[in-house]
């Protein structure tokens, strides 16, 4: 006799649609259940605790575990778990407990008109207090000249600021756009703001194209759904200027191609998905699991609400480490696979529900599919622009001057053979730069950075070393004729004894009352930003720390020293670091110190490279200098007189003016390429200049042959770990700063 039954059920056949047409049926009836918040579709989970099944026990006995509540933190979904209604609860019931009241007994199957039956899995959403919405604003990751995903965006709105996270650039084909969420782009024309390396800078406005809610039965015809509203709250910024964005995000890189979810395709694949993104401010990378669909969270005014997916903690993980917080709405969320993240939605907030008049949140993510989105919205993702962009000024320049520098010190001399040796200390090789193995402009603590950028990769995040900011610049060519006879710093400087610290800012003060410049403060209010450049009076710091560290034959603080110097000596040949023009001459202009230093080196680096090679000149004796820091200060300024006056900064602002739109890059390089090449060659032989002669003037030739090795990287992250080694001053610290240049 046949054991085949077409009686028996098999919810493994069961598809979305089945689910969903039960949900509907049903979803009245279990919203007046008692402890129910909220419906969603998925597999159902099974307690990890919980036997599996074995070929010898088929049907192990579970039964002990009906009285345990079942979170989604404690259970999981196996190879056979069944579609399923997800029924969310805010308190457990032990069964036996609700036998005196069988209207609030949850039924473990529902069974439809067509006699397929549906099982209803119950989940305990454990009831949190408010996850706090105060965000310290300090502690946000600002970006210093190229925005992406996953950077803070603020808004205003009603007197209240709004932060949240920009997402991902998208495009109609005439403008392009950054996605967030409605709820805090605004009106239309509404302002859009985040800081740009410390300054509060406009880069967009709320566009027209937005979407709030929508009736479920317009994204998904083929879903039963009777006054139901799908929650997709996307709001699109147009962006002001585009070469201030690239099309990655935050600790993730490079998109992959969207997922295209749509009311054809859509199904229960997508559950159990690995999900990450990165908030803005949590600050971290956001790592979950799609753990539903349809996410049925409120009924308000006879209509249901409902988002497309919910996303919880991944499998082992705790709740509490979603990495979720108030302000990450508009980030966007990938599915994680081996060849990066694949674009799937956009975060918009967590469950919130109200109860005995506290508010309480359920710590999962709600929100809306992006090819949803785009359809709706008639625009398309971007996943190419400016990919070869990095976060920090300028760090392609600062990494080339840095190592080529190694190999511009006269050859066959031991000077030249400990810094070969640690080259990759300094700097990168062309090759590494070009294959794009560089540090990113945020690094984790503890990562090693070639010391050719630590203060901008490592120290610009570090508040305890605030002071060092006034130190990458110095307006070399500004001046007012109610100051010092209408005389700029280059003029002043051709007197030597001009070059002290109380001269300098004196000087400075004097242009703050003829000329004051004021920054917006975070929290809105003006206050007078002071003229502080001291670039050349931390080069006399490093040179002097330099020769001191080699006559005591300390060779790491030798090479941390010059390594750090180096930074500062690629700042002084280039022309926006030592002109008042390094942000144009207003607001609006802010993109030309990046889009020149950051944007134009970074995407011509390959034919940079050789060009800066062909100008190079090794150092010869002559032109070493002296054993004194102010000899190292009077290099560094001759040098800041020689490229402003071989390359005028209003060149490169006028070049930047003159290429507006898409193709920017390539016109201002047919324009400022060779002058490029020749200040940054210029750059680097100045910098072996200042390694050689403090080698020279510490005895370095002393030191045995076979202590010219390479140094370890643990040892160098510790010495500029340390904030009293070449600790950073202002000006205005007069004797602290005097006590290093001596």
């Amino acid at each position: 006799m046949s054991t085949f039954d077409p009686s028996e059920y098999n919810f493994a056949e069961l598809s979305l649609k089945d689910l969903a047409d039960a949900r509907e049926d049903f979803h009245l009836h279990l919203m007046k259940k008692k402890n129910v918040v909220a419906t969603a579709l998925g597999y159902y989970r099974i307690r990890k605790a919980e036997k599996w099944p074995t070929a010898e026990n088929p049907h192990p006995d579970n039964s002990g575990f009906k009285s345990t509540a079942r979170t989604l933190e404690n259970s999981e979904i196996r190879p056979y778990s069944w579609p399923a209604i997800l029924v969310f609860v805010d308190t457990w019931e032990n069964p036996q407990a609700l036998i005196s009241d069988s209207s609030a007994i949850i039924p473990k199957t529902y069974y439809l008109k067509n006699g397929k039956a549906v099982p209803i899995c119950v989940i305990e959403s454990k009831k949190q207090d408010r996850v706090t919405s105060d965000v310290d604003i300090d502690g946000l990751h600002f970006p210093t000249n190229i925005i992406s995903g996953g950077f803070p965006l603020m808004t205003e709105v009603q007197g209240r600021d709004h932060i949240a996270s920009f997402g991902c650039l998208v495009t109609d084909g005439h403008y392009t756009y950054a996605l967030t969420n409605r709820h805090v782009t605004g009106d239309p024309g509404s302002e859009i703001t985040t800081f740009l390396d410390g300054k509060e800078t406009v880069v967009g406005e709320a566009s027209e194209l937005q979407i709030g809610r929508v009736l479920f039965n317009e994204i998904y015809p083929d879903f039963p759904a009777q006054k139901t509203y799908l929650n997709m709250d996307i709001g699109l910024m147009r962006v002001n200027d585009v070469n201030q964005w690239k099309a990655e995000i935050l600790e993730i890189g490079e998109m992959g191609r969207l997922i295209d979810i749509n009311n054809d395709n859509i199904s229960l694949k997508l559950v159990g998905q690995p999900v990450i993104g990165y908030g803005a401010v949590s600050g971290k990378k956001i790592i979950g699991e799609l753990q539903a669909l349809f996410y049925r969270y409120k009924s308000v005014g006879g209509f249901d609400y409902v988002s497309d997916f919910l996303i919880g903690p991944a499998a082992g993980q705790p709740v509490g480490e979603l990495n979720v917080h108030h302000g990450d709405s508009g980030t966007l969320l990938l599915v994680d696979c081996p060849e990066g993240g694949e674009p799937l939605g956009i975060l918009w907030g967590m469950h919130e529900f109200i109860e005995n008049a506290g508010k309480k949140v359920q710590p999962y993510i709600l929100g809306t599919f992006l090819s949803n989105v785009c359809n709706y919205l008639d625009v398309e993702i971007v996943r190419d622009w400016n990919l070869g962009q990095v976060n920090t000024w300028g760090s392609v320049g600062h990494f080339k001057i840095g190592a080529y520098a190694c190999e511009l010190v006269k050859a066959n001399t031991k000077c030249s053979t400990f810094l070969m040796a640690n080259q990759k200390n300094i700097g990168y090789t062309d090759l590494d730069m070009t294959g794009g193995k560089m540090v990113p402009g945020k690094v984790p603590h503890g990562t090693f950075v070639p010391l050719a950028d630590v203060p901008d990769i490592i120290w610009r995040n570090d508040p305890r070393r605030k002071a060092d900011e006034s130190n990458h610049f110095a307006d070399m060519d500004e001046h007012n004729p109610a100051v010092m006879n209408d005389q700029s710093l280059l003029k002043l400087n051709e007197d030597l004894n001009f070059i002290t610290i109380e001269q300098w800012l004196a000087f400075d003060k004097e242009m703050d009352i003829a000329d004051p410049v004021y920054k917006t403060e975070k929290d809105g209010t003006k206050t007078l930003r002071p003229r502080r450049g001291a670039l050349p009076f931390r080069i006399w710091q490093c040179y002097n720390q330099m020769i001191k560290s080699l006559k005591a034959g300390n060779l790491k603080e030798y090479l941390v020293a010059g390594g750090i110097m180096s930074h500062y000596a690629g700042d002084a040949c280039q022309p926006l670091h030592i002109s008042y023009l390094h942000h144009g001459e207003t607001v609006k202009e802010m993109g030309v110190h990046s889009d020149y230093e950051t944007g134009l080196i970074a995407a011509k680096m390959a034919d940079l490279f050789p060009m800066i090679h062909a100008l190079g000149q090794e150092v010869n004796d002559a032109e070493l200098i002296g054993p004194h820091g102010k000899d190292a200060a009077v290099h560094i300024i001759s040098l800041m007189r020689n490229t402003i006056a071989a390359f005028p900064p209003m060149e490169v602002l006028e070049s930047w003016r003159n290429a507006k739109g898409r193709g920017k890059t390539e016109k201002m390089w047919a324009e400022l390429n060779d002058k490029t090449a020749a200040t940054m060659a210029t750059g680097a032989h100045a910098l072996a200049i200042l390694w050689q002669s403090a080698w020279k003037h510490g005895n370095g030739d002393a030191l045995p042959t076979e202590a010219l090795i390479e140094l370890k990287q643990a040892d160098l992250i510790k010495l500029y770990s340390d904030l009293t080694f070449i600790p950073s001053y202002t000006l205005d610290d007069v004797e602290a700063y005097k006590a290093v240049c001596w």
